[in-house]
């Protein structure tokens, strides 16, 4: 799976881009310590933040209409957006790096990373990885994994 930090926002808002937010008409609602918050001072020195101590609160700060929109690993915030009836948004740009979360295996194992590569492959051709993570989450990787040959 990837993860990455993307922007969680309303559907009637007009953001075509993480860019759209670099403007005082904009507030964005974080969490204070989170590693969003200092790219929005590198990367949106022109948007308000309203800064707030927990996750649930944010979101609920959020869903009242509080703020415009919130940039993070919008995956880890699926549980709590489900509590709110708000038609939500992702904008489909990730935000700085991509992570790709992987399986661990042992250095020299060779037989095995080689089966589950091919294993894994098939799982996300047939679209099968895409719709667990949509199961789970409730929405798609931003960004998605394009299957490629990786043996």
């Amino acid at each position: 799976m990837t993860e990455s930090l993307s922007v969680l926002t309303f559907a009637d808002k007009s953001f075509k881009s993480w860019k759209d937010l670099n403007t005082s008409k904009v507030t964005l609602v974080e969490v204070r310590g989170t590693t969003p918050v200092t790219f929005i001072k590198d990367h949106l020195p022109k948007a308000k933040v309203l800064l707030l101590d927990n996750y649930p609160d944010a979101i609920r700060a959020l869903a009242q209409g509080r703020g415009d929109a919130m940039i993070d690993v919008v995956e880890y915030l699926t549980t709590y957006m489900k509590n709110y009836h708000v038609k939500w948004k992702v904008l489909p740009q990730p935000l700085g790096g991509v992570d790709y979360d992987a399986i661990g295996l042992a250095q020299g194992n060779d037989t095995l990373r080689r089966w589950l590569n091919v294993a894994l492959f098939a799982l996300q051709n047939e679209g099968v990885i895409d719709r667990i993570y949509k199961h789970w989450f409730g929405i798609g990787m931003v960004p998605p994994i394009v299957p490629q040959p990786y043996f």
